[in-house]
């Protein structure tokens, strides 16, 4: 085989790889987005009443802010669980529904949202 081929070879191999990673990614960023608007209806149908405003404009991101507006908890989704962090400090992960309802909970306590 002479050195052009093997380079025309190599380049569609490259090539074929990019591709592949490209398909990777765009299919985690759909599974993200669709657990965020997972997530975002849960927060909605939860906080109805207690004047939270849910923030979710950005990619794999909700903010929730309560009435008092003394802290902000962002939640970013990832693949196979979520991130809290609140403006204050702290930041912690769970993949599991139970605990993110729990620690949501635990934040909104802390605001003196009732």
């Amino acid at each position: 085989m002479r050195y052009k081929q093997q380079l025309e070879n190599r380049r569609l191999a490259q090539q074929q790889k990019e591709a592949q990673q490209a398909r990777e990614m765009e299919q985690q960023r759909n599974k993200i987005e669709d657990r965020k608007k997972q997530l975002q209806k849960h927060l909605e149908d939860n906080c109805r009443d207690l004047a939270v405003k849910i923030h979710g404009e950005e990619p794999g991101k909700i903010k929730l802010i309560p009435p008092t507006a003394t802290d902000a908890l962002t939640i970013f989704v990832e693949m196979n669980g979520f991130i809290l962090q609140s403006d204050t400090g702290g930041r912690r992960g769970t993949s599991n529904w139970n605990e993110l309802d729990n620690q949501i909970v635990d934040f909104l306590e802390k605001n003196g949202v009732h």
